[in-house]
């Protein structure tokens, strides 16, 4: 059972980081590096109430995923008074519904990015309007997925723990599989999208190698379509904190790099990781993703990565 425990770095460099983990798509924690934000000061929940005063905001499952597999493609969600979430965050039996998922809030309550300074690490343009928030009780879980890029997260209350698995590993990671018709069928799919769904179930009946009829008898847009589609279900179908053995038993010799953020760390998830969060506190974070600058190695292709989670089978 190969545990490791996540890189960290107490003080480092903007140059040092893109050298050493940016350009090498390697993962950091980095303690305190945003300790001096006014944020990780002063966003109690007392602040936070009269700061977000007559703000609204949609908030989800503290899960993404149940017996079923992904909860993303019928998940419910609702707006609510965004002082509620803030109430909310701190109950110990806090109900499903009330995670503040990867949120832009900034139109409502703009006065909260004057505590949020700007980033010393990733693209000199990321702007702080760029990032998304996420505010939850203890126990919210993000079940194990990637991200379409690179990913600064910073944590300004509360601590949570994280569990990633390298992309060269990602075959012992057991995505979720979804098969053409499956997505045919998809009630949103077909709605939005006729066009692509008449073209699937043309090709269906191909013995294709299913990476060919993908990329030969989709164009363009479609794929698009397709990948996004698949993006927003990337989640993995194992237990990240306590695999099983027998269901899952590659994942247990996958190398799994483990470690905790606290209230002022920042840490970087590099493209193509896998990774699985849980909030061990009432946690309040923010993150910014951006697109990789650098030439990526072959099993980092975004197509090719999004391929492992379709299969051809009706």
């Amino acid at each position: 059972m190969p545990i490791l425990p996540l890189e960290e770095r107490a003080a480092l460099d903007p140059e040092d980081f893109s050298q050493a983990f940016l350009l090498q798509n390697r993962p950091v924690i980095m303690r305190r590096a945003i300790a001096h934000w006014p944020a990780v000061q002063k966003w109690s929940p007392e602040y936070l109430r009269t700061m977000v005063e007559g703000a609204r905001v949609v908030i989800q499952s503290k899960s993404d995923y149940g017996l079923s597999g992904s909860k993303r493609h019928f998940e419910e969600s609702k707006e609510v008074d965004f002082a509620k979430v803030v109430d909310m965050m701190t109950l110990d039996d806090a109900p499903d519904i009330s995670y503040v998922r990867q949120t832009r809030v900034w139109k409502d309550i703009a006065a909260l990015v004057d505590d949020i300074q700007p980033l010393r690490y990733g693209p000199a343009n990321l702007a702080r309007t760029d990032g998304n928030l996420w505010i939850g009780p203890a126990g919210t879980i993000a079940q194990m997925h990637w991200d379409p890029g690179h990913n600064l997260f910073a944590q300004i209350r509360g601590e949570k723990k994280w569990i990633l698995v390298p992309p060269s590993e990602s075959h012992m990671t057991y995505g979720n599989k979804f098969s053409l018709s499956e997505i045919v069928r998809d009630s949103l799919i077909r709605e939005r999208f006729p066009a692509l769904v008449e073209n699937m179930e043309k090709t269906m009946a191909s013995s294709a190698n299913l990476e060919d009829l993908v990329n030969s008898g989709f164009n363009d847009s479609e794929r698009r379509l397709l990948y996004s589609w698949l993006a927003q279900m990337n989640n993995c179908d194992v237990n990240a904190e306590e695999p099983d053995l027998e269901k899952t038993p590659l994942f247990l010799a996958a190398h799994r790099y483990v470690g905790t953020l606290s209230a002022g760390d920042l840490m970087f998830i590099p493209f193509g990781w896998r990774h699985y969060v849980r909030s061990m506190s009432a946690s309040i974070s923010m993150n910014w993703f951006f697109v990789p600058q650098q030439s990526l190695p072959p099993e980092l292709n975004i197509n090719r990565t999004l391929l492992e989670h379709l299969v051809h089978a009706a």
